[in-house]
């Protein structure tokens, strides 16, 4: 099955047989599941973070914040003060510097 979908079948216990355990996962549920573990993956590959011991490595990774932004969004500006340590789990992003010419170089 596909989450999202509409469902094109019913699913029922068979009649005359055994009990049936259903376990099932919430749609929320899943996709919090799938974001910790790329956010895990994404912490393992930062050398300062994966050096960390394994408690602190679990207090970072629950005091992450997920953010899905789009193409073109930004991050932060040139001459923004520091507040935050942005680990990119997925995509790429582009570092610009305007310099006084007038061109942008691309990172």
């Amino acid at each position: 099955m596909v989450l999202g979908t509409q469902r094109d079948a019913t699913a029922r216990v068979a009649p005359g047989g055994a009990p049936v355990l259903v376990l099932s996962l919430q749609r929320r549920d899943y996709q919090a599941a799938l974001l910790a573990t790329v956010a895990a993956a994404a912490l393992s590959r930062v050398p300062a973070l994966a050096a960390l011991p394994a408690a602190s490595r679990a207090l970072a990774l629950a005091s992450l914040k997920h953010q899905a932004r789009p193409p073109g969004s930004k991050l932060f500006a040139q001459g923004d003060v520091e507040s935050s340590l942005y680990v990119v789990g997925s995509g790429h992003v582009q570092l610009v510097k305007p310099e006084p010419a007038g061109s942008n170089p691309t990172f």
